[in-house]
């Protein structure tokens, strides 16, 4: 934690900046930071949806300084434990021989699951920034459109596991737009791909809809609007492909050229909301879920820099990708102190 002071004071720096009017919320006597986290593990096994790794390797990286901040290795796996072990069960060691000095990589249980790296990383991380001689704390961090680490990143007495000590109300957490506009993209698609009894959306219709709902909320984003102003729009993809115009954003093109009456003609024709009752009341069902205010104040939050926003896990994406030049994911790293080494010359 010691190499990140620096970098999270750089972090703190960028904040007193005033991005948007925003004033940096003190507590403790600490700045407030905002900070990108996501993981990766070398190893996925099953096509990606079966987590197999032996460890996990997470990064937090300032969202306005794109300077990283702390990073973690989980690792299940010592190379020179597992040796001493193997040696002892063969019972071809001398009594009362211990394992050799080294420095064990091994701190997650094998009992459980790789996926739960990622929670107990950030919650390690967080808990480090604070009580680091930096001065900060994380007020804002942006992750993945995960609801379970959204609940860890609590206070204990409030069903987390971050400590009583800490903020009651911080780190506020944010979603990623992309993780976000992605998990719409499955429900749709999957709609799409039902039988023709359950719904009559096509693929088509499916990817048109995901496609306005991305401009939808970016745009909104970039224009710094309220989450009341969301809320009252947030129809306008729906009503978008269905040839109505009036919930969209100023960058809407038809909604432009009605404006100055002027003549567009779009690529696509819009859907006859008469005709295709069904399907407008089917896509309304299943997006329902991710325009409640609860999930919304999850991507659009008072007084919040709209970079952080906008930026979202991509930087500590990027970061992830170079560190596969550096740790391989044909290789196992973590059975020894090789892995963090690899990672702290990023």
């Amino acid at each position: 934690m010691q190499k990140g002071i620096q970098q999270a004071e750089h972090e703190a720096t960028k904040r007193n900046a005033a991005v948007n009017g925003h004033t940096v919320t003190g507590v403790d006597g600490k700045a407030g930071i905002s900070v990108a986290s996501d993981t990766h593990w070398p190893h996925h096994g099953g096509g990606g949806k079966k987590y197999v790794s032996l460890s996990g390797l997470t990064y937090m990286i300032g969202s306005l300084s794109g300077m990283i901040v702390v990073s973690h290795v989980c690792s299940q796996d010592c190379r020179v434990c597992l040796y001493f072990e193997k040696k002892r069960k063969k019972a071809t060691l001398k009594t009362g021989k211990t394992v050799r000095p080294h420095r064990c990589p091994q701190n997650f249980s094998k009992t459980k699951s790789p996926k739960t790296m990622e929670t107990a990383s950030t919650v390690i991380m967080v808990k480090g920034i604070y009580d680091s001689a930096a001065g900060v704390f994380v007020e804002y961090i942006c992750i993945d459109n995960d609801t379970s680490m959204m609940s860890h990143l609590r206070l204990k007495r409030e069903g987390g596991n971050l400590p009583d000590y800490m903020p009651l109300y911080f780190p506020l957490c944010i979603s990623d737009l992309n993780h976000r506009i992605r998990s719409i993209g499955h429900v749709v698609f999957d709609l799409a791909r039902s039988k023709m009894s359950i719904s009559r959306c096509t693929m088509h219709v499916a990817y048109r809809y995901k496609k306005v709902v991305s401009y939808f909320i970016y745009g909104m984003i970039d224009s710094k609007c309220s989450a009341s102003t969301f809320l009252a729009n947030k129809l306008a993809p729906l009503e978008h492909i269905f040839g109505n115009h009036a919930y969209c954003t100023e960058n809407c093109l038809r909604k432009k050229a009605l404006q100055n009456n002027e003549e567009y003609t779009s690529k696509t024709l819009p859907l006859d909301k008469k005709m295709h009752r069904d399907i407008y009341l089917d896509l309304l069902e299943c997006t329902a879920e991710y325009f409640k205010p609860e999930r919304v104040a999850q991507i659009l939050q008072e007084n919040m820099p709209t970079d952080i926003v906008l930026k979202g896990t991509q930087p500590c994406e990027a970061v992830n990708n170079a560190d596969y030049h550096m740790a391989l994911k044909c290789a196992h790293y973590s059975s020894t102190s090789s892995l963090g080494d690899r990672s702290n010359t990023m």
